[in-house]
């Protein structure tokens, strides 16, 4: 690279760091012509670079051939008369580049989509994020789906900076077959995925029906468990004389949940085929009184599922509810009877308004992520 001795030059510099983010620094320099292959004998900032900047480096190099290319990083030469109108172009440059950067990485955090079939021909859809660590099973709740229970809240992407996490459209939801149109889901369907994906065991939980499945595979298949999740759910008392004893809950109202209940009529509705309009003439009629979680019954001529033995299971449990969606009744049998249990109650939500991203409180989610990453085994 040539150019007279003693004249006015000046050196841009663009370097980038681990996460893309391009950084420009502009010095000016008295370019002597004696080491002028020689940038590091040039007054600048050597900044780091990653392969990103590197292809980005030689794109320039091919449109500046008075760009010099060291260490990762681009020094361009120019005389300083022109700076103004290259900086302008070299500008332009780094903000397309820097966007580029930037839609790669947010790609990368997309959920990828998975389908399966069940043993009794029922398509299931799934959704995984995260390439490393163990496993995270997620089962959402009734009506509703694994992109809005995990995803749009940021649990999901939360749990998959340490974690590969799974989570599924239950039968009869989402973008899963639906043989019983408006019908919950199929605890088994958790253990068909994984299965599928040949995961042997993981930190399997669900939020209201996904946590009343829980339960019941904690009770059919515990070795499948490195730790138990119940969200909006929990382990109800069965011995009438401890339901008596059980200590009354507070009573309350989230002001969110009223209008979190009609959206999610709305997107149910839709789901199963109605139009946007048939959806909220269903959503402005009142919703039934929701029932608190606990293991469904068996179907007729089923063979009857194992008793859920807390004291007998090496699983740690986490459950989390709002302070008026019946923290004590979900919880306090699991705190008289497992070995290894942490309660969290969320002030002032229900059941909607706990898990729902907009009003989900990020105690849910840092409670959830601490106590998945305290107890993995890898």
């Amino acid at each position: 690279m040539q150019g007279p001795r003693n004249s006015r030059h000046v050196a841009i510099v663009v370097g980038g760091n681990i996460f893309g983010q391009l950084v420009l620094r502009e010095d000016v320099l008295h370019h002597s012509g004696a080491n002028d292959s020689n940038p590091t004998a040039l007054r600048r900032n050597r900044l780091r670079s990653d392969l990103p900047v590197l292809l980005f480096s030689l794109i320039l190099h091919s449109s500046f051939p008075e760009t010099v290319l060291h260490h990762g990083c681009i020094l361009l030469l120019i005389p300083q008369e022109d700076s103004m109108r290259y900086r302008s172009i070299f500008a332009v440059i780094a903000a397309i580049a820097a966007a580029f950067l930037l839609q790669a990485k947010t790609k990368s955090e997309q959920p990828k989509d998975g389908w399966f079939t069940t043993t009794d021909s029922v398509k299931i859809h799934y959704l995984t994020l995260g390439d490393k660590g163990s496993w995270v099973v997620l089962i959402h709740g009734f009506t509703g789906n694994a992109k809005g229970n995990w995803f749009d809240n940021g649990i999901a992407q939360a749990l998959a900076k340490n974690h590969r996490v799974v989570a599924l459209d239950n039968r009869n939801h989402g973008m899963s077959d639906k043989p019983q149109k408006n019908g919950p889901g199929r605890a088994l369907d958790t253990i068909e995925l994984m299965d599928h994906l040949k995961i042997d065991k993981a930190h399997i939980g669900g939020y209201s029906m996904g946590g009343a499945f829980t339960g019941a595979l904690l009770a059919s298949h515990p070795q499948r468990f490195i730790t138990a999740h119940f969200g909006g759910a929990g382990i109800m008392e069965t011995d009438p004389e401890w339901i008596a004893k059980l200590p009354p809950d507070h009573q309350g109202v989230n002001p969110m949940e009223a209008e979190l209940s009609h959206q999610l009529r709305i997107h149910h509705a839709m789901d199963n085929g109605m139009s946007k309009e048939e959806a909220e003439k269903l959503a402005s009629t009142p919703p039934a009184p929701r029932q608190a979680a606990a293991t469904p019954a068996p179907a007729a001529g089923a063979t009857p599922r194992p008793a859920l033995d807390l004291a007998k299971l090496n699983v740690p449990i986490i459950i989390i509810n709002g302070e008026f969606d019946r923290p004590r009744a979900k919880s306090t049998r699991a705190a008289r009877e497992a070995n290894d249990v942490t309660i969290v109650v969320l002030p002032g939500k229900q059941h909607l308004s706990a898990i729902v991203a907009g009003s989900m409180p990020k105690e849910y989610l840092n409670s959830l992520a601490g106590f998945i990453n305290t107890h993995d085994q890898n």
